[in-house]
């Protein structure tokens, strides 16, 4: 099957086959899955007054679920990490003070849970660990996520 043969809906169709994580998987389909807001006008017939019907959540179409898909990835695999390697270095800096007020060499660790909101169904559990990455990977990440992004661009137009 050839890129150019793939239509959105087969795209996000393969793309939540291909996700291990059953967790990951159930961010993305939740975020998929919440929709957008829209907000109507209706014009009345005069010219000078507009009236604003209440706004309601639609679906996404399948080109905007693959963008929000390309988010949730941005998010899971480049900025997440980001910020928990960021606080990781930095806690590896300080020092443990002793009782006396005495500096001790002891190894500080920090844990980085993750917590979603605004989903309407929970997949998987509350929080997820997270743990620091190198530059190297956090480098490969956003070099694989914008390309993805690029080629989503593409083809959106």
């Amino acid at each position: 099957m050839s890129a150019e043969s793939v239509t959105a809906r087969e795209a996000v169709s393969i793309l939540l086959e291909r996700v291990n994580d059953p967790v990951l998987r159930g961010r993305i389909a939740d975020a998929m899955d919440t929709g957008k807001v829209v907000k109507e006008e209706l014009s009345s017939r005069r010219r000078t007054k507009r009236i604003e019907k209440p706004s309601r959540r639609v679906a996404l179409s399948e080109l905007e679920a693959l963008q929000e898909a390309v988010r949730v990835f941005r998010a899971a695999f480049l900025e997440i990490p980001a910020i928990c390697t960021s606080i990781d270095t930095e806690i590896k800096k300080q020092k443990v003070r002793e009782q006396r007020g005495k500096s001790a060499d002891l190894p500080l660790t920090a844990e980085v849970e993750v917590q979603g909101e605004g989903q309407i169904t929970r997949n998987g559990p509350e929080t997820i660990p997270i743990k620091p990455v190198s530059p190297e990977q956090l480098g490969e990440m956003h070099r694989l996520i914008d390309r993805l992004q690029s080629l989503l661009n593409e083809v959106s137009g």
